[in-house]
Parts: C-alpha cells; sequence; structure tokens
C-alpha cells in the first residue's frame, strides 16, 4: 500500500462489516478508494486512421464490455469505437471484467454508427458488419486488414439495420450447431483474432 499512502489525500481502516455493505461482490477485496472520475473516451473523429479498432454498437451487459475490452487489449488492437447506446465504460462489472483494460485502451465514441459510418469511409476505412447470417461472406474469407472496422451489435438485436446498411459489407462467423447466435463478447474475440491473424 506504500503508493496509495503516498498519493492519498486521506488513508482509513474500516471494520469488516463495513466493507461487506459497501462491496458489490460477495467477497470484495477489502480496499475502497473515491478518486477523481477518469475520461478515457474521445470522439471518433479524433482517433488516427491507421489505428487498428473494433466497433460495439448498443452493448448492454456490463460483462460482456469487459471481456470485449480485455480481449481487445490482448490481442493488440489500438481502440474500440462505441456507440451511445453501449453501458456506462465505468460500471463496476466492466472495470472488473476488463482487469484494468478500461484505463489503458483508446475508447472512441460515436452517437449513432450509421451516422458516423460514411465519415469513416472517406478516410479509406473499410466497415463490415458483423451478422448471424449464413449468406454474409464468412469472416475467414473477408481479407481482413489491420485498418477495416468491425462492427458487432447488441446482445438480443444484433446490428441496428441502418448500421448494416451504412456498412454495406456483411461478415459473419460459420457455425455448425444450432445455436443461433454467439454470445457478443464471444464473436468479437474471434472476428479480432481472424482479423489480426490475417494481417500478420
Amino acid at each position: 500500500l506504500d503508493a496509495v499512502r503516498k498519493s492519498a489525500a486521506a488513508l482509513y481502516e474500516i471494520p469488516d462489516e463495513l466493507a461487506r455493505f459497501i462491496g458489490d461482490t460477495a467477497a470484495p477485496q477489502g480496499l475502497f478508494s473515491v478518486c477523481s472520475a477518469l475520461d478515457n473516451c474521445r470522439p471518433y473523429d479524433t482517433m488516427d486512421k491507421a489505428e487498428r479498432l473494433l466497433a460495439l454498437e448498443d452493448i448492454q451487459d456490463p460483462a460482456n464490455l469487459g471481456a470485449v475490452i480485455r480481449t481487445a487489449e490482448a490481442l493488440g488492437l489500438d481502440g474500440l469505437l462505441l456507440s451511445a447506446g453501449c453501458c456506462d465504460v465505468y460500471n463496476p462489472k466492466v472495470l472488473r471484467g476488463s482487469m484494468g483494460g478500461v484505463f489503458r485502451l483508446k475508447l472512441y465514441t460515436a452517437g449513432r454508427f450509421d451516422e458516423a459510418i460514411p465519415a469513416l469511409q472517406a478516410v479509406g476505412r473499410r466497415c463490415l458488419a458483423c451478422v448471424p447470417d449464413a449468406a454474409a461472406l464468412p469472416v475467414q474469407k473477408a481479407g481482413l486488414h489491420p485498418e477495416d472496422i468491425c462492427f458487432i451489435g447488441n446482445e438480443g438485436n444484433g446490428l441496428r439495420r441502418e448500421t448494416i446498411e451504412a456498412c454495406g459489407e456483411s461478415i459473419t462467423i460459420p457455425m455448425r450447431g444450432r445455436a443461433e447466435s454467439l454470445n457478443a463478447a464471444m464473436a468479437a474475440g474471434l472476428v479480432v483474432w481472424e482479423q489480426l491473424r490475417q494481417s500478420e
């Protein structure tokens, strides 16, 4: 705790029952802090056109968002592009799931993707809608490049129709089982893995 002691304005020891009361898990680690809010989100028009990004639309489950952040950082993406409908990136479940990635990965925001996509395409970014549709191009045959941006949709509804139309290209992860779709975080991981594998 030496680093905390040096930077904290005040340090208090609290009883176990108070720790259990203010903790949001069944077994809190016992350390709590009050911090200034960090704003790690930037407007999408400030991104570098060479950054390797994944776009997430209306992701509602904080555990999913945390898992995507952790996976994106682990696989080597530079950042994520988030629609206005995504859950709060500082939700406690996002923070835990991302394993600190939310503080390290660049996060860009856009209101509606169907309005942002033309601007991205205008600077040479290829935008691909990820859909659970057997008629779409299989992801491993899409010829993905690092500067391409793949769009992953909401857990229950997928991508908005307007977003799919704005992308102009759709890709899919082939599935042989009976499930209709993959979990959003799992789909994101597979797409990013394939994109970066093809770019090596």
